[in-house]
Parts: structure tokens; C-alpha cells; sequence
């Protein structure tokens, strides 16, 4: 299976470097980041020891025949990126989003919609853990699960074909994996559990472990859950609270010595991915006349975060 990568940023380039035991892969990067891939080569900092490896890295789409289009630039960045990728879509090659948030499906299913592409859309969830240490070196935090499913059919239905396949070579890759078929429920659910972690660990600086072993924390915790469920409900989504609650503890025991991906933001002074699930979880729950209070209180203070940081880069 031939995977095209585009976003090689910390989760792109972990994904890439696991992927090539079982597929052949390229990747798609700019900046220091891919002078540094294409001269040195990628290393992946493991718990067991470091390993470099060279894998095909381009600055633009390589003129090449793929099964299949990984889109893993940040959420902000996912309507700058489909224009780039339309030659691909418009051969039919499916594209499948693993990044954070609730709207990067819809954008990509709408670009393709008023396109009038062939391409078929599919959603993804991961909790695989990674950190950009410098350019082309990353830290492989937890190798958590990776949930995939259809979010926009295409006429020959190929997308759902190439996207079992794909979590077939995870398995080969030594990666867990599972096939969807309701995808949406799974983006919600990430969405909550980003939304009871990420903030927290952004504000307080800490590492997710560090929720754990703080009950006001974990208190906390429990009312964004709570606040999701009811977003997720104004959006036609059951899920329950109890078992998110679970998820969210398991979560944080399995990634407890990861950064999270706003932390990540934070510390580098760069545009979070907040909009795309706290804000996005808002602006649902507010159409259909739901107040989440905890939330927006989240919202705004990492918003804050972020205009201190554009604030000292003046």
C-alpha cells in the first residue's frame, strides 16, 4: 500500500516511521523540517533507544500514483492544505484526517462537494503520542489506538476498501487498530476527551499524569465530560457520560508522560487547535440553546494563552 503523508509534523512523521514496516511511504513537509528529512533523514527518539530511517520527504505532491492521502496538518491548517491535495482527489484517491477536532471531515467533505471530486472521505481518531523535539526528530510517546471510518461515501465506494486495508497494515505495523462504522461518534468522543485534557495541561503546564493525582482536577474533568455529552447530544450524537468519564482516566494512565498536543502549542508560541473541538463543541451546543459554561471558560482561557504568546512574538 502506497500512503502519501501530508503534514509531516510530530504525529505525521511518528505515523510515517511506524507505517513503513508494512507500506511504502511518503511524506509531505516544509521549512527546516524538510531540509532536515530529506538531508539527515528521519530519527524517532523510542523508549528503547533512538532509530533513524530515510523516507521519501517532498516539498510539494510528489508525481506519483497513491492508494491513499493522510492529512495530518494541524486543524487550522486544513483549508489551506485541500487545494494542494485536488490533483489527487481528482483521481479518486480517498484522503483520511487524523487530526484533532470535529470540523476537519466537514470541510474536506465540503471542498470535494463543491469541487465535484470523486474522492471518497475518511475520518480517523488516534491517540498515538509524538512531540517535534527539532526538525526531524521526534519523541514517540504512547502508541495508543487509531479508530477509522467512512464520513463521505463515493460512488464506487473505494474509500471504504482502501480504508479496511489501511488498518490491516497497522496491524502490520504493530499498531492497534479498528474499523468504524459510525466514525462520527468516535470524533465526538476524541473531541470530549481532548477537551477534558488538553486545556488543563496547557494551562497548568503539566504533563497529562499530572490530572490523575489532583481530585479538583479531576473534578473538572467530570463537568466537561458532562458539557460534551450535552453537545454531542445537540448535534444528534448519543454517548455516555459514565463511559467517557472512563475514557478519559484511561486515556490520561496511558499518555501520563505525554505533552499534549496544546501544550505543545503553547510552549512554542504557536496557534492552538481549540477552535476545531472546544469551539466547535460551543458553537454546536449554542444553536440548539445550550449554555457550556465550563467550556467556554476553557475556551477563553487558552485563547488568552494564545494572544500572550502573539502578543511577545510583536
Amino acid at each position: 500500500m502506497k500512503l502519501l503523508i501530508f503534514g509531516a509534523g510530530a504525529l505525521g512523521s511518528l505515523l510515517g516511521f511506524h507505517l513503513s514496516k508494512s507500506c511504502e511511504v511518503h511524506l509531505v513537509a516544509r521549512g527546516e523540517n524538510l531540509r532536515a528529512l530529506q538531508e539527515h533523514g528521519l530519527k524517532v527518539v523510542r523508549p528503547e533507544g533512538e532509530v533513524q530511517i530515510r523516507l521519501p520527504a517532498h516539498g510539494a505532491l510528489p508525481e506519483e500514483k497513491f492508494h491513499l492521502v493522510l492529512l495530518t496538518v494541524k486543524s487550522y491548517q486544513t483549508e489551506e492544505a485541500l487545494p494542494y491535495l485536488k490533483g489527487l482527489l481528482e483521481e479518486g484517491i480517498p484522503i483520511l484526517s487524523l487530526q484533532n477536532g470535529l470540523d476537519n471531515e466537514r470541510k474536506i467533505a465540503g471542498f470535494i462537494e463543491r469541487e465535484g471530486l470523486p474522492a471518497g472521505v475518511l475520518g480517523g481518531i488516534t491517540s498515538c503520542g509524538a512531540t517535534m523535539l527539532s526538525p526531524g526528530v521526534v519523541a514517540e510517546g504512547g502508541l495508543g489506538r487509531t479508530v477509522v471510518g467512512i464520513y463521505h461515501r463515493d460512488e464506487q465506494a473505494s474509500a471504504e476498501r482502501v480504508g479496511k486495508e489501511f488498518v490491516r497494515k497497522m496491524r502490520e505495523a504493530s499498531l492497534e487498530a479498528r474499523w468504524s462504522e459510525y466514525i462520527r461518534k468516535e470524533l465526538w468522543m476524541k473531541s470530549i476527551v481532548n477537551s477534558a485534557i488538553n486545556p488543563l495541561t496547557a494551562l497548568l503546564k503539566v504533563q497529562n499524569g499530572y490530572i490523575l493525582s489532583h481530585p479538583p482536577l479531576l473534578s473538572v474533568v467530570k463537568d466537561v465530560v458532562e458539557e460534551g455529552c450535552k453537545a454531542a447530544d445537540a448535534a444528534g450524537v448519543q454517548l455516555k457520560q459514565i463511559e467517557l468519564e472512563r475514557e478519559v482516566l484511561r486515556v490520561l494512565e496511558e499518555t501520563s508522560s505525554n505533552r499534549s498536543s496544546t501544550l505543545q502549542d503553547i510552549e512554542r508560541g504557536r496557534q492552538t487547535e481549540v477552535d476545531s473541538y472546544l469551539g466547535e463543541m460551543i458553537r454546536v451546543a449554542e444553536e440548539e440553546g445550550e449554555d457550556l459554561r465550563v467550556l467556554k471558560v476553557l475556551y477563553q482561557l487558552v485563547k488568552a494563552l494564545e494572544a500572550e504568546n502573539s502578543s511577545l512574538s510583536l
